[in-house]
This record gives C-alpha cells, structure tokens and sequence, in this order.
C-alpha cells in the first residue's frame, strides 16, 4: 500500500454494516480491519472526527447498496465483538470508556429483534458452539431484550437491562469456561468466587468507564431473590430487571452442554423451571413460555406425520409453530424443505429430537431466507 490513504465520510461508514475495508488513522496505523462493524452512531462520528482513512481502490470496489444483514452472521460478529470487550475490560487498567461499545451491541441486538426475532431466538439453539462464557452472555441479552419487549417496558428499561446481561458475568469468564469441563464438584475457592462475582464485576465495569447507576445495580443483584436467598446481599427488596436477568440466565445456561450433563431442549428446561420454581419467579417464567415458546425457533422435531424438521416462526400458541419439514416419514431427507403449520392435526409436533436424530446439513441462512444478504 504505497498510494495515498482517502480520508473516510460519514456515508462511507454505515453502523451495524460490516465495514468493507481496513480503516487506518493518518499515520496509516490499522484501527480496524474488513468485517468488523462499527456498533453506534456515537462511535462512528468519534472516529470521522479523529480523521480515519482507507485505501481509495476498495473504496471505488464498495457496492452502491448493502444488502439486508443475516441475523446470523450478525450473531456471530457480536459474539467476535462482545468477547474483545468482555477481556479487555476483565484485565484493563482505569483510563478507557467501553460503555459506548457495550451499548452498541445493544443497539444491534434491538435492531435483529426489530428485524427477526425468529432468526434471533433460532442463534440460542443452532450456531456453532462458541466460548461459553461469552455465548451465555448474549444469549441472555436477547433474552432479556425480548422478554421486556412483552412486558411493554419502554426502551431505555429494556437497554439497561440488556446492557447489564450483556457484562454481568465480567469477572468470571475464566472461572465459567472453566466449569464447563469441570466434572468434580466446585472448590471452596470457586463457590467464593461465584458468590463475590456480581460485585467485582460492578468493580470492573466502574473502571471500564460505566457510571449508569441501574445498569451497576441490576449487575451487582442478578443472583438476589425476594426470598431473601440471593447473594451477593441477601437482599429481599430485587430490582425487576436484575429478577429478569436472573430468568434469562438460569434459562439460558440450561440450553448448554456440561461436562456432567448434556444441554436440555428448550421445553425440558421450561419444564423444570417452572416445577422447581418459587411463587415470585413463575410470573416471569411463564412470559418466557409465551415468548420463546414450548419449541423455540431452531428446535428439531418430530411430526404426526412422521417428518423431522425444524422450527421457523412461533406460532399464535406455544406449541403450535411454523416449522420447515426436512426428513420424510421414511428418513428420506427432502431435496428442499416443506413449510408444515403444527396448528394442524395432520403436523402436531409429536416430540423434540435429538440433532443426531435429523441426518441433515443445517443451513440456517438458507432455512431463514438470508442466503442473499451480507
């Protein structure tokens, strides 16, 4: 790269599109590389106003008009995102501002609710595995995120929340991912650690930059309950948004894999929640059914009609969704999958099934109709 950098516009940076070339300060240093995506508006004009640059010869390649976004390839990107974050802000030193960039994620989250909550839901139950600790987080996110949306809380409540599942679990990340091939049981070391966990990371997360008051408490009370049994205070007068988080979270570390069990399906964990639960959480875990569903988008199932396939859209009821019939009864899988409505007596899910059940290559762009989009 010998030719002279062209300093960069505000319509040449779109936010929550993946940037299209490497983008340099003047001193041609590289700030960030093709891909990544630029998560606010806040944060674009702080950079248009530091002066960024690109190559001219992939400006002049860049497409007139982006197409629309896969959700999960989206999914993905927040999850590359959102780990830089998370470790950065686990070791850094006082001086640095993550909050904005946090709060962006949020924003990209809101936007694929916005867009397809389908497709949303479908990357709790079908992407490729990826760090734990990580993973959980946004998971609960979104959870959270749409679990407010059917509670009509205004949108400044939902991105508190959201942004407070999002880096509630800043000061454990190692510790997480390690329990997930842990068999033995925990240390006296490691149940300190979880018990102190909300507090140091509200610590963090003050050191990262973060000021809001409510986005620190509902992080520093996501394990309290009203009965008083929480921690870390034992406290038994609970913000709701730290009691939704707690939903969001128990629901969410169900779905994954452990070294002493396998992860539940969906309706399994919505089961045994709602079994174990206390008078003051079945509220909340019954708008969970009513959101997510009995099988949520990216279940794999069985039919009446003896096809396995996959789940689409929710239905107007929870057991009745839209799903995409991929093997016929015969185990045959289908050249193109078959749009079944389970409201129907002939396509009532029978059962969930395992993935090794359905011998088919998922390919969630093409099920969802994203095959086109960026």
């Amino acid at each position: 790269m010998n030719h002279a950098l062209r300093r960069l516009r505000q319509d040449q940076i779109d936010v929550g599109t993946p940037l299209e070339f490497d983008v340099y300060d003047e001193q041609r240093n590289l700030l960030l590389r093709k891909g990544q995506v630029i998560c606010s508006e806040k944060q674009r004009d702080t950079l248009l106003e530091r002066g960024v640059f690109a190559d001219p010869q992939h400006l002049d390649d860049k497409p007139a008009a982006a197409g629309p976004i896969n959700p999960f390839w989206l999914w993905n990107n927040l999850e590359r995102q959102l780990a830089r974050l998370l470790k950065e802000i686990a070791v850094q030193t006082e001086g640095v501002d993550y909050s904005d960039a946090l709060l962006g994620i949020v924003s990209l989250l809101q936007t694929l609710c916005d867009k397809d909550p389908d497709a949303g839901l479908a990357c709790l139950t079908i992407q490729d595995a990826q760090e734990y600790p990580i993973r959980h987080s946004l998971e609960s996110a979104i959870l959270v995120e749409m679990l407010g949306r059917r509670l009509n809380w205004d949108a400044a409540e939902r991105r508190t929340a959201t942004v407070a599942a999002l880096t509630m679990n800043v000061s454990i990340l190692e510790l997480q991912a390690r329990l997930c091939v842990q068999k033995s049981p925990l240390t006296e070391e490691q149940r300190r650690d979880i018990h102190s966990h909300p507090a140091r990371s509200v610590a963090l997360l003050q050191a990262a930059g973060v000021n809001n008051r409510a986005w620190l408490d509902a992080v520093l009370a996501h394990h309290e309950t009203p009965d008083g049994r929480g921690y870390p205070g034992a406290l038994t007068d609970v913000a709701p948004a730290a009691l939704l988080i707690h939903t969001a979270d128990v629901f969410s570390a169900k779905l994954s894999e452990r070294a002493t069990r396998r992860a539940l399906a969906p309706n399994k964990a919505l089961k045994m929640m709602l079994e174990s639960a206390q008078p003051f959480e079945r509220e909340l875990i019954s708008v969970l059914i009513k959101e997510v569903g009995i099988f949520p988008p990216g279940t794999l199932v069985k039919l009446g009609s003896g096809e396995l396939g996959i789940v689409l859209k929710r239905g107007k009821l929870a057991n009745t969704p839209t799903v995409a019939a991929l093997v016929n009864p015969q185990g045959i899988p289908y050249a193109q999958p078959l749009r079944r409505e389970t409201s129907k007596q002939e396509h009532q899910i029978v059962s969930q099934v395992p993935q090794e059940k359905v011998l088919v290559r998922l390919n969630p762009s093409l099920l969802w109709g994203y095959q086109d989009a960026a």
